[in-house]
């Protein structure tokens, strides 16, 4: 069991959120626990290993990028769609 009030997707946003600011390379679960305030032992609660971190923060970042650029195409077509791709694409990195 956890810590109460936390759960795999708030570690997940935590380790993007960590990601950012120091780089995909720093992320590991010793880091991800000192931010969160707790022991690396809480964390394998919520993930299974480093690997499984990762892979996660991975998926997440591509999620956010598939939603900006969705909503930045919803409206376009032709050129017009592939400048709002290209430029979603740019201010998401």
């Amino acid at each position: 069991m956890g810590r109460p009030g936390l759960n795999r997707s708030d570690v997940i946003a935590a380790a993007a959120d960590l990601a950012d600011e120091l780089g995909f390379d720093a992320v590991t679960v010793s880091v991800l626990a000192r931010r969160l305030g707790v022991r690396s032992p809480t964390l394998y609660s919520h993930i299974s290993s480093g690997t499984d971190l990762r892979t996660a923060v991975t998926a997440y970042v591509l999620d956010e990028l598939a939603d900006a650029t969705t909503q930045a195409t919803a409206a376009g077509e032709g050129r017009d769609l592939l400048v709002a791709y290209a430029n979603a694409i740019r201010d998401f990195a």
